[in-house]
């Protein structure tokens, strides 16, 4: 209706009333232009909602595992310590529920923490950017750097307990009435287990740098849930 009233006004050379019609076809393009692109920043918005839902699930996951398993590791590294300490004294010491422990504690090999599945699709994706807040795509990428460190110091720990000499002088069983289905130590042979030092230490040395890792990476997913939370929270 507005073109046929434009051309008419044309035809006839009013000028004004062409001016009136062209002003209202571009204020009507620019409104029409503008609603359109708050629609779609409406729509990013609550994309980007979704996002920080699912890396919070993420993270609250991973935090939750990290608070519960972390006691656990620093008491291996103890056990393995207090082993270490027994050899070097040389008393052996008697087959009782905490040498079991120390003795276990040198094969044990802890799971890495867990890795976020929303945040690996980003990386995949090439669409990391679509986190906003710097702050949160650092703590984000320190968390992974921390990961793939304890996965390298994971696959070394697995290897010295596959290819070291422990369970040449441990022997062990599964199905423990203390634990459940894990290996328990049913014996040992002290002479042999003593010559084990230069092994153990290598195991303890991992078993702490692992611990440091596991340290800074519950670091990270809390600092990520926080960010998270203060990013939802002003955003609702």
């Amino acid at each position: 209706m507005i073109l046929r009233s434009l051309t008419k006004h044309v035809k006839d050379q009013n000028w004004f009333a062409v001016l009136i019609d062209f002003t209202i076809v571009v204020i009507g393009v620019f409104i029409g232009i503008q609603v359109a692109n708050w629609n779609e920043l409406r729509a990013q918005e609550q994309r980007d909602i979704v996002l920080l839902e699912r890396l919070f699930g993420d993270f609250e996951q991973i935090a939750e595992w990290g608070e519960r398993r972390y006691p656990l590791h620093v008491e291996t590294a103890e056990h393995t310590r207090r082993l270490i300490e027994a050899i070097r004294n040389d008393v052996e010491p008697p087959l009782d529920n905490s040498t079991r422990d120390w003795l276990e504690a040198s094969v044990e090999v802890y799971a890495s923490f867990e890795s976020s599945p929303t945040y690996d699709e980003l990386v995949a994706t090439g669409t990391l950017s679509r986190i906003r807040h710097a702050g949160l795509r650092q703590a984000l990428n320190a968390y992974a750097r921390e990961r793939e460190a304890d996965m390298v110091l994971l696959n070394q720990q697995l290897q010295m307990r596959d290819t070291g000499p422990i369970e040449s002088a441990v022997r062990f069983r599964a199905n423990s009435e203390r634990y459940g289905d894990v290996l328990i130590a049913d014996s040992f042979d002290w002479p042999r287990l003593k010559s084990t030092e230069p092994h153990l230490q290598k195991v303890l040395r991992t078993q702490v740098l692992r611990n440091r890792w596991h340290r800074q990476e519950l670091a990270s997913a809390r600092e990520i849930l926080s960010i998270i939370n203060d990013s939802l929270g002003s955003d609702q």
